[in-house]
């Protein structure tokens, strides 16, 4: 205790009187409290931090699994859409691909449970660990924020990526329509001397 008096009249030396200091204070027992937390072996600010990097990279993989998902339905689709209903083998084709579908559903469901649990259990934990101290309740607050705004990053590049994809895809389209259309007019043009 005796060194806390003599910190609160080293700051009231330094910075003037009690009145006008007190936020300095504040702000200086602060990042001591971070600064001996964070190199304590089993501190709370370091399991906050843990906790949260980790649902972090758990919702960045789940994100990353939804458009992975989405994509390969749709490639799916575009599959069983190609099929050419002439070919011998075609209900087995899509009996294939549906059975693939179905497969890959169960296991993107699995994975986004299991990160949802993962996810949960560390909020319960954060939850109570915030009740104990309002300093805590800040650290955990001000990283949630740093996360939200590091995934919303990654989601935007994910969009960006796959836009630039849906735009190639589009592309190499409008090219085979006009591969298709001239070898059509070639076809004319030797057929119609």
């Amino acid at each position: 205790m005796a060194k806390v008096q003599d910190f609160n009249t080293y700051v009231d030396s330094q910075f003037g009187p009690k009145s006008n200091n007190s936020h300095i204070k504040e702000g200086l027992l602060d990042s001591l409290a971070n600064a001996i937390d964070s190199i304590m072996p089993f501190s709370r600010t370091k399991t906050i931090n843990f906790i949260i990097d980790n649902n972090l990279e758990y919702e960045k993989e789940m994100l990353q699994a939804k458009y992975d998902h989405m994509k390969d339905k749709e490639a799916k689709k575009r599959k069983m859409i190609s099929l050419d209903r002439t070919d011998p083998n075609y209900e087995e084709a899509k009996n294939a691909i549906k059975n693939e579908a179905e497969a890959k559903e169960k296991q993107y469901k699995a994975m986004i449970k299991s990160k949802t649990i993962a996810i949960e259990r560390g909020r319960e934990l954060m939850r109570k660990e915030a009740i104990k101290t309002p300093r805590l309740k800040e650290i955990i607050q001000a990283k949630e924020a740093e996360k939200e705004i590091q995934l919303a990053e990654f989601e935007y590049d994910l969009a960006k990526k796959i836009t630039a994809e849906a735009e190639e895809i589009q592309n190499l389209k409008d090219a085979i329509q006009k591969a298709k259309d001239d070898a059509k007019q070639m076809l004319d043009k030797l057929r119609n001397p």
